[in-house]
């Protein structure tokens, strides 16, 4: 790795995406081609991001021509295979997920100028509204922001953020990111193939530039990205519709003779007729994150939605605009009626909005729910965020006890949106997800809303299976339709058999009832991807419930559940992780072993400044030096609290504040036992209920710098000296470090065979020092003995003797 505004060359090189996408049902196969570029053993650590709803299903390292194919093990079981991998010298790769669209995949004992492949494999529904389906792949996960208290002890993960009391887990999902300037050579290319059963009216990619080749009747098509547009720092969508805009209901299905089960997934869109009624007074909130990560161009996309929606509002409608980060403010102490002067004093509110600080998103969700409905309105929130929180299933859970007789709708603001977060409130609170980019159009989602809240809404859905038996049918609570959605139902069936669906609901306080025939087979080896899907949709289930749960005991009943199902399923779950062992020991474990963190790009239009605040710095004043006891300043923002620092070998200990320096400063022993090496000093910022972690490096350097001298040549009476530096590669310790090879020498210096001191500069091209001495004075005889002195940064010093001829 290099510095800031430089190249920073890392493990991971390349990404590959193949994608198939069949009628509603995507299968991926993401392929992430890491090199090890170094001199000593590597071990990566990779956080990416996966779709949401993703069931990854496979995962198999390659390296040379051997596959490793990966084996799903109970979490811990599968960390203690790789963690013993490591030990013995056996190549090995651990896929764990975080969050469903948040995973880590870990890799060690990559030898020294290896290739590894590792194949991930995945199949999930293609979403499907408002006449629109939209594939996503996402690129690059969003920083996340973590509330709460640090909870001490070891971290659980190789994160900047420390694990706290609200998210546990915090260090597992707060890997580094590139900070402006840098870049590194990772690139991705996307390969899609589309067979959507019937011609495509229109296909497109609102976020990448790409290549189409459409096949004779245009019902299929293949898509890539162009290669100029193969940074990772957005999610890439692509987006389709048919010429047929009225989907008929389709079934899949899918079983094997020897299964004891069949897997079906029943696909359609209820369209009840109804007669257009007097709109219904609403009170409609509006909810809107004004966090550090929304600074600049994500806010004013934020603020272009708002104007479009507040000029859409009913005249009988009342409407309330809050704002939250570390706090939250209201635009009126009470929802207000809609007139032309409170539309005014409204727009003023959102053009003076600024983004700062914490994702308090609890404050937000409680402010929008909590205080008692107008019950001559029908309250909906429009809740715009980002999503970039650490604390999902708390929210979540919030949001399922608030929400009562609401409706939250989500908008998933930005290039890259924390998909998980955004679809779950909409799930919980009884609405329904949509997403932006920050350069979109803002009319089409606001007009969408509005229809959507002025058609009914199908509710109280039932489904009559005619007398066909099936089994464990999802999802287990049906959710309400808005205008233009489809109901998509999976479920297993033991017995063949015919019948006709019924599904039934209510709808402007009318009834609504269609049938469906429907046929599950005793054989179908098609539709593959079925088994998974509906397992994947099980596991949610199970999850939601999870996150609900108010006892440790009913979370272990369902921990123990979902680990069933995954083994069973051979799944990636929370609980599930993908593990792949070499047999063969082929790593010298006398190799130093690097851990390399590879961080992530910032999404798209997303601030550096915004999300970890202004420059910090942290430094030593001496960064290079043999073992002793250097200072340690810390530039914080006015304000802090404390300063906390952590050093590698397991001290921690509080900084004070130099009112002269204005620098927060502590001194710290340097164990005489260090090895040397490039260690990181983390530095926790306390301010408030804020907490950010930065770092310091602390270079220990004990060894003199070595040189090879040699004769470069007699030109125009002088002999030519260059000397050569034999490099020294540190070890290294701490998160995100690198492996350093010192050459670095602000002092080398020769004595000639007649006692004459002559210094040898720096040569800037060839990396190496040279010097002309004059041959007046040296031996006749063309051949004598030179010493070299060398003196590095730290102040080690080391003299050698050459004999040399000329």
């Amino acid at each position: 790795m290099e510095q800031e505004g430089r190249f920073i060359d890392l493990p991971l090189k390349h990404t590959a995406v193949e994608a198939e996408v069949s009628g509603p049902v995507a299968f991926v196969q993401v392929q992430q081609v890491y090199e090890n570029d170094l001199e000593q053993r590597l071990e990566a650590v990779y956080v990416f991001p996966l779709p949401e709803n993703a069931a990854v299903h496979g995962m198999s390292i390659r390296i040379n021509d051997r596959v490793i194919v990966g084996e799903v093990k109970e979490r811990e079981e599968a960390r203690q295979a790789f963690e013993q991998a490591r030990e013995e010298g056996r190549s090995a790769a651990l896929l764990e997920e975080e969050r469903p669209n948040v995973f880590t995949q870990s890799l060690t004992n990559v030898l020294p100028g290896e290739t590894v492949v590792v194949t991930i494999q995945y199949v999930h529904p293609v979403p499907y509204d408002d006449g629109v389906y939209r594939f996503r792949f996402p690129m690059v996960v969003g920083p996340r922001y973590v509330p709460g208290r640090p909870s001490g002890g070891e971290p659980k993960g190789t994160g900047w953020s420390p694990d706290t009391d609200q998210v546990p887990d915090a260090s597992r999902i707060t890997e580094p990111v590139l900070k402006p300037g840098e870049r590194s050579g990772h690139d991705v290319e996307v390969h899609l193939r589309l067979e959507a059963g019937l011609p495509v009216e229109t296909l497109g990619s609102p976020s990448h530039a790409i290549d189409v080749g459409w096949g004779e009747d245009r019902s299929g098509a293949t898509v890539s990205l162009k290669p100029f547009d193969a940074i990772p720092n957005k999610d890439f969508v692509l987006e389709w519709t048919l010429a047929n805009d009225q989907p008929a209901p389709a079934l899949l299905t899918h079983r094997n003779p020897a299964d004891p089960y069949g897997t079906f997934l029943l696909y359609l869109q209820p369209q009840p007729e109804v007669e257009a009624g007097q709109a219904v007074p609403k009170e409609v909130v509006f909810v809107l994150d004004t966090s550090g990560s929304m600074t600049g161009v994500p806010l004013a996309q934020e603020k272009r939605l708002m104007r479009e929606a507040l000029t859409r509002l009913n005249p009988d409608d009342t409407f309330q605009i809050l704002r939250f980060a570390n706090d939250y403010t209201a635009f009126s102490p009470y929802p207000v009626p809609v007139s032309d002067h409170a539309i005014r004093n409204a727009l003023e509110f959102v053009d003076g909005l600024e983004a700062s600080g914490g994702t308090e998103m609890m404050r937000g969700v409680e402010a929008a729910l909590a205080y008692p409905p107008d019950p001559r309105r029908l309250r909906m929130v429009l809740f715009l965020t980002d999503g970039y929180i650490g604390n999902e299933s708390a929210v979540m859970a919030s949001v399922d006890e608030l929400v009562r007789t609401s409706r939250l709708f989500s908008v998933g603001i930005g290039a890259s949106p924390n998909t998980f977060l955004i679809e779950g409130l909409a799930r919980f609170g009884r609405g329904y997800a949509q997403y932006i980019d920050t350069d979109d159009p803002v009319d089409e989602t606001i007009a969408r809303f509005y229809r959507r809240l002025a058609n009914p809404v199908l509710v109280d859905l039932e489904l009559d299976w005619g007398g066909v038996e099936v089994e464990e049918v999802l999802p287990t609570r049906l959710p309400d339709l808005f205008d233009t959605q489809p109901l998509v139902i999976v479920g297993r069936y033991r017995a063949a058999g015919s019948g006709v669906f019924t599904v039934r609901g209510r709808v402007a306080g009318g009834t609504f009832e269609e049938q469906v025939p429907v046929t599950l087979p005793e054989e179908a080896p098609g539709n593959e991807a079925l088994p998974y899907l509906w397992a994947r949709q099980k596991v949610e289930t199970l999850m939601d419930r999870h996150r609900l749960a108010r006892s440790q005991s009913e979370r272990d009943v369902l921990e123990a559940q979902v680990v069933a199902l995954a083994l069973e399923h051979g799944l990636a779950t929370p609980f599930t992780s993908f593990v792949a062992v070499e047999r063969e020991i082929r790593a010298d474990l006398d190799l130093p072993l690097t851990q390399v963190i590879i961080p992530n790009r910032l999404p798209q239009d997303v601030s550096y400044e915004g999300i970890f605040g202004p420059a910090v710095r942290a430094a030593v004043n001496v960064p290079r030096m043999k073992p002793g006891d250097p200072t340690l300043l810390v530039q914080a923002p006015p304000g802090t609290d404390s300063v906390v620092v952590r050093f590698p070998w397991g001290e921690r200990k509080l900084a004070f504040h130099d009112p002269v320096l204005d620098r927060w400063v502590t001194r710290f022993l340097v164990p005489r036992d260090l090895g040397d090496g490039r260690y990181v000093v983390e530095i926790l910022l306390v301010r408030g209920e804020e907490r950010r972690v930065i770092s310091a490096l602390y270079q220990v350097d004990s060894q003199a710098p070595r040189f090879r001298l040699e004769v470069a040549g007699v030109r125009r009476g002088s002999l030519v000296l260059r000397a050569v530096p034999v490099a020294h590669v540190l070890t290294v310790m701490g998160r995100g470090a690198e492996a350093v090879v010192l050459e670095d020498a602000p002092h080398v210096a020769v004595r000639t065979p007649d006692g004459r001191i002559h210094l040898l500069t720096f040569q800037q091209e060839a990396r190496v020092w040279e010097a002309s001495i004059p041959l007046a004075g040296l031996p006749s005889s063309r051949r004598g003995s030179f010493r070299l002195e060398a003196r590095d940064y730290a102040g080690n010093v080391r003299v050698d003797a050459f004999d040399l001829t000329w």
